[in-house]
C-alpha cells in the first residue's frame, strides 16, 4: 500500500484513507513497542515515521510519547493531508508531533481532577467535545468507557458509524440506588432532581447534532 498523505476519511462518502487503514491494521495485530520505535526512528520514509508516531500516541504511555516523539520536533519536512473535501494541505512533522504530544497529556482540557461518578466527569466530557468541535473536519464524535467491549470487529463498527445519519445517546430514568439514587443536592442548581437521568458512557454524535 502506497502511503503519501495523512488523515482519516475523505470525500462525501467518508472513505478511509490508506493511512488510517494501516493504523487500524496495526491496532488489530497489535505491534510490539520495539517495532513502533523503529518506525519512528526511520528518517528515510517520513510517512512511515509519522505512522509509528501516530500509533504510539494511541497506545503508548505519556512517558513514551514524550520520550520517542521528541526527536520529531527537529524534522521539518512537510506531510500532505487529505481532508473531507479532498484538498491536500501540508503540515510539518515537527508541528504535528508537538500537537500530538500536547493532546495526549491534556485530554481533559483542564488541570482539574476527574472522578468517576462525579460532575467533574461530565465537565471533562463537555470540554473534550468543545475542543473537538474547534476543528471543522471532525464530523463524528465517539465517547467510550475504557470498560466497553465491542460485540463486532472494528471494521464493522467503523463502517456502521461512518455511514449512519443518526446520533446515539443513552439516557433514561432508573429508580434504583445505582440510578436516580445517585442524585446529590451538590448538583444544584445546574441539575434539578426532575432532570436527572442515568446514561451509558457510550456516546456517538454527528457534528450537526452537536452544533
Amino acid at each position: 500500500m502506497e502511503l503519501d498523505h495523512l488523515d482519516g476519511t475523505f470525500s462525501g462518502n467518508r472513505k478511509p484513507t490508506p493511512f488510517i487503514c494501516l493504523v487500524m491494521k496495526m491496532l488489530q495485530i497489535p505491534l510490539e513497542k520495539e517495532i513502533v520505535i523503529e518506525f519512528i526512528k526511520n528518517e528515510d520514509y517520513k510517512y512511515v515515521r509519522i505512522l509509528g508516531a501516530f500509533y504510539l500516541r494511541l497506545t503508548g504511555s505519556n512517558i513514551d510519547v514524550y520520550r520517542y516523539l521528541e526527536p520529531l520536533y527537529n524534522d521539518y519536512r512537510n506531510l500532505r493531508r487529505k481532508l473531507a473535501d479532498g484538498l491536500l494541505p501540508s503540515i510539518g512533522i515537527s508541528a504535528l508531533s508537538a500537537r500530538e504530544a500536547e493532546d495526549r497529556t491534556n485530554i481533559s482540557g483542564s488541570g482539574e481532577k476527574v472522578v468517576w461518578g462525579e460532575i467533574s466527569m461530565v465537565d471533562a466530557e463537555r470540554r473534550l467535545l468543545e475542543n473537538a468541535l474547534q476543528d471543522s473536519d471532525n464530523q463524528q464524535f465517539v465517547l467510550l468507557s475504557d470498560s466497553c467491549v465491542p460485540l463486532y470487529n472494528f471494521h464493522y463498527i467503523y463502517h456502521y458509524l461512518m455511514y449512519t445519519n443518526i446520533s446515539f445517546v443513552d439516557c433514561f430514568k432508573d429508580p434504583g440506588p445505582h440510578g436516580n439514587g445517585r442524585y446529590s443536592e451538590h448538583m444544584l442548581p445546574e441539575i434539578q432532581v426532575e432532570d436527572f437521568r442515568k446514561g451509558a458512557q457510550v456516546i456517538f454524535l454527528l457534528q450537526s447534532y452537536c452544533i
